[in-house]
């Protein structure tokens, strides 16, 4: 009886010690309020840019908004499991929350003014030159 008990009492805390160590494992780091601000001003300026650029299938602009947040998630070095994070942390205080979207909508204002003062000439994207193709690279050995 006592070893049923004493075996129940180690595998209970086992399980207890598999289970701590995996969510330790799941821990993501929570971002800075300042961070947040910025992705979610870029997040709605890419938001934005897809709504201005809608059309096509359903599917077609759900993979063009995945692009988009994904981009945005790329540009600021974060993940979407640190951006979740941060939004449910920040959203436990929902007076505080709606300030940084006060800051957010005054960040995006500012990215508009700064874009509106920028000159033509440098909104144009810079064209790279196109790597070779590689049916060319093919068609060069078989001439040899």
């Amino acid at each position: 009886m006592k070893k049923g008990i004493l075996f129940a009492v180690f595998c209970s805390l086992l399980l207890l010690g598999f289970m701590g160590c995996h969510k330790k494992s799941q821990q993501v780091e929570l971002l800075s309020r300042d961070s947040l601000i910025e992705i979610l001003a870029d997040a709605h300026i890419a938001e934005s840019a897809l709504r201005t650029n809608g059309g096509g299938t359903v599917d077609q602009f759900t993979a063009r908004r995945n692009a988009y947040f994904e981009w945005v998630m790329k540009c600021h070095h974060t993940t979407y499991a640190q951006f979740d994070y941060s939004v449910k942390h920040y959203l436990e205080n929902s007076d505080h929350f709606s300030k940084m979207y006060d800051e957010v909508i005054n960040r995006i204002k500012q990215k508009e003014l700064l874009n509106k003062s920028v000159p033509a000439k440098a909104k144009t994207p810079v064209k790279t030159p196109k790597q070779k193709v590689d049916s060319v690279k093919k068609a060069d050995h078989l001439k040899v």
